[in-house]
């Protein structure tokens, strides 16, 4: 059996009710609604209450409540207009036990959100919950239209709605706790130990949960028992939503080129970090020629040549193909280059001038990708007047 701990559970509940006479209630008008807030329960004749607790109210009214307005109060209620709303906790609040004729404090902390969020509607009761834990008990305070439901959780007892359980089942497999809905509770933990006897049989199909001969007994070839589960070995096959894997599944790419990128159809997935093996994985596909090394996401030179194995000049991988115009022999970049255009003669000034080459195609139109030696002509100003300088030779780069 392991530890608990202690929840308060707060309901924000609508009005029109029947009230306790233990209650502080202020009148509920129409389109209104109520915050109820349990401040004190019993359980096996001891009493705890929640004490100088402040609860500031924003939304469509804004407020502060105080517990210690009423100190022994069992549940303080204010009406609330219909709307949404935030609820927080603020420091300074402490858990009392009683003792004797008198109370102590407890030792507690919280565990939910200070400030929570919650909804006042006509004819509904809606619940927000604070956490606390503590070393005494798991203590429950709850309340549905006024109907109080208190549980308290000590070493060996579990009291829920006024019926007593015994915490404790026997099971080393199992976290015993005390549910302040549900009352005992029993939950299988993935660290039990090699004394988990029911496990070691073989018998059970939860075996999994557990340490020891629980892993060898129920998860399948090629996986081991952890978190309380069966998760897959390093170097299984895995499926995104699939079996877990105990170090994550990942995905790789098979890279036939070598130049970092892989085939993206090639995608296979496997447990941990380790690339399969029988061949050269990588982590990023999208390679859009994996038999050319110098086709690849991000390249930023340009190639004569078609791509190795796929043609075209796709050199980078963005679905075109964008030329750069080069001397013969792959001499410096020639720009200011136009299509369209037959002659120099068509062009007009500007854009022909007497410093702007212009480089025209014959018949109009430019050389393809790949293309050596492609002739054109130089145009600039002459006498007032576009004319051809003289013949370009031209090798078409691409990427």
């Amino acid at each position: 059996m392991r530890a608990g701990w202690v929840c308060l559970f707060f309901a924000l509940a609508w009005g029109g009710c029947a009230v306790d006479s233990t209650t502080v209630v202020e009148p509920v008008r129409a389109e209104q609604g109520s915050v109820a807030l349990p401040l004190r329960t019993e359980a096996n004749a001891i009493a705890y209450r929640l004490r100088a607790a402040n609860f500031d109210v924003t939304g469509p009214e804004s407020l502060t409540l105080h517990t210690d307005d009423a100190p022994d109060t069992l549940v303080l209620r204010h009406p609330l207009q219909v709307g949404d709303y935030q609820i927080e906790l603020l420091d300074g609040w402490h858990l009392e036990r009683q003792l004797g004729t008198g109370f102590e404090d407890v030792s507690a902390s919280l565990l939910s959100p200070k400030l929570q969020s919650f909804s006042i509607a006509r004819e509904q009761t809606t619940s927000v919950a604070y956490d606390f834990r503590t070393e005494q008990a798991v203590i429950s305070f709850s309340d549905g239209d006024l109907a109080l439901s208190i549980g308290v959780q000590d070493s060996e007892l579990c009291g829920i709605g006024g019926k007593i359980q015994k915490l404790d089942d026997g099971d080393p497999c199992t976290i015993d706790r005390c549910d302040a809905v549900a009352g005992v509770v029993h939950e299988l933990v993935p660290d039990a130990g090699p004394d988990c006897q029911r496990c070691s049989a073989g018998a059970d199909s939860q075996c999994c949960n557990c340490t020891g001969p629980c892993q060898q007994c129920n998860c399948p070839a090629g996986q081991t028992s952890s978190g309380g589960s069966c998760r897959l070995n390093d170097g299984q096959a895995c499926t995104p939503g699939g079996t877990p894997c105990l170090n994550g599944c990942t995905q790789w790419f098979s890279d036939g080129d070598g130049d970092g990128f892989g085939n993206s159809s090639t995608a296979i997935s496997r447990c941990g970090t380790a690339p399969p093996a029988g061949g050269r994985f990588v982590l990023q596909g999208n390679d859009c020629c994996d038999t050319d090394a110098l086709a690849f996401p991000g390249q930023t030179q340009s190639f004569v040549t078609a791509r190795n194995g796929c043609g075209g000049f796709d050199f980078n991988c963005n679905n075109r193909e964008e030329p750069t115009f080069r001397s013969v022999g792959g001499g410096p970049v020639i720009n200011n280059i136009l299509t369209g255009f037959p002659a120099c003669e068509d062009l007009g000034t500007p854009p022909c001038n007497d410093s702007n080459t212009t480089l025209i195609w014959p018949g109009g139109q430019a050389a393809p990708c790949g293309a050596q030696g492609a002739g054109g002509s130089q145009c600039a100003v002459i006498d007032g007047l576009c004319q051809g300088v003289r013949g370009f030779g031209v090798d078409v780069f691409c990427q």
